[in-house]
């Protein structure tokens, strides 16, 4: 039997429409240091507002179609040691915003202090390695949608021991 077109285009309809209420899952793996031996660090004690501003900040998404951020997680390999902590924050940027300026902060502004910085974020020496933790979203419902264009990154902080960090972004097309 076959199908008429008005039929194949409400089944393509369906289909498409299907996709578009899917979530769509981002997967980020980041490296950080390369030798063994080897402790970076960044941003120490950067100011009131810079905890995303260190040395290592970069863009991880750049969205196609209008998205809401629905949640993000993280895990990472070693847990950190060093006496400064450290932190993982994601931000929204917009337009030709560089990912050391983002000012739109995707997790919870709940600060915990390391010795020598503030940080924010994830905190990645007070949660066990390969611990899975679920961000606290922002309250700011406009930081937690994406235009077409709009960039996700992410910013580390405080001393890190050279280490493998896994982020899951949920984000769902917005119709």
């Amino acid at each position: 039997m076959s199908a008429t077109i008005e039929q194949i285009e409400a089944l393509l309809k369906s289909n498409y429409d299907a996709i578009n209420e899917a979530y769509l899952p981002i997967i980020t793996v980041i490296q950080v240091g390369v030798p063994e031996a080897t402790t970076l660090v960044y941003n120490q004690d950067g100011g009131a507002g810079a905890y995303i501003q260190g040395q290592y900040c970069k863009t991880y998404f750049i969205a196609d179609d209008d998205y809401e951020v629905v949640s993000i997680s993280e895990v990472h390999e070693n847990a950190q040691t060093s006496a400064d902590g450290a932190s993982l924050m994601i931000s929204k940027l917009t337009g030709t915003t560089a990912p050391t300026a983002a000012v739109e902060h995707l997790l919870s502004n709940t600060a915990y202090s390391g010795i020598a910085c503030t940080l924010h974020g994830f905190n990645l020496k007070g949660v066990a390695a390969n611990t899975v933790t679920a961000g606290t979203m922002t309250q700011v419902v406009s930081s937690l949608t994406l235009a077409a264009g709009n960039r996700l990154c992410y910013g580390i902080n405080g001393t890190l021991n050279s280490t493998v960090i896994t982020v899951q972004t949920m984000l769902r097309r917005i119709k």
